[in-house]
């Protein structure tokens, strides 16, 4: 059986996808990371239970989107590092790629911050790109986000355990 949230992501068309990282962005910046909105729930939830294709291609469209240093580093902090932590170096040469072609992606990548969780070799090849920077991320913005990231799974890691007690009572046909 397929999990609900890879289902869900697994419908959306490209347009959908781009309204779904255009509306989480918006919703970033409205906030400014001061509560957990929707979309950041749905953001979270995908880089839990999504390929890192589909982590890859959010990033990518919403670093595309992004207007501003409170949105890159919630990308940085959210699809980008949970891409690091469990893909990266399959993805670290797409990383690269992107990171030559446009300065505000390799901008971006200063915002990621779980470093402890990255393989040393994918490290390695994220501080050659970040040390090409001339223009950093606002620290402010980047502690901001990854305070906002941690608040979205400790949420997220809340509802799936709601869940997993609601369907508990409903296969053993007790009422609460």
């Amino acid at each position: 059986m397929t999990n609900p949230v890879l289902r869900k992501w697994l419908r959306l068309s490209e347009p959908d996808v781009i309204a779904v990282a255009r509306a989480w962005l918006q919703e970033v910046e409205e906030t400014q990371l001061n509560s957990v909105g929707e979309w950041s729930e749905g953001v979270t939830a995908m880089s839990f239970f999504c390929p890192p294709e589909m982590q890859w291609n959010f990033a990518r469209i919403a670093t595309n989107l992004a207007q501003t240093d409170l949105q890159l580093a919630a990308i940085a902090v959210g699809p980008l590092q949970h891409l690091f932590v469990h893909a990266g170096e399959a993805w670290i040469g797409s990383v690269e790629s992107k990171a030559l072609e446009s300065q505000k992606f390799r901008r971006m990548l200063d915002g990621v911050c779980g470093t402890e969780s990255i393989s040393p070799s994918v490290l390695d090849r994220l501080d050659d790109l970040r040390d090409q920077l001339s223009d950093y991320l606002d620290d402010a913005a980047i502690e901001s986000a990854r305070q906002h990231r941690i608040d979205c799974e400790i949420g997220a890691l809340e509802r799936l355990k709601e869940t997993q007690r609601r369907r508990a009572v409903e296969r053993s046909g007790l009422d609460e």
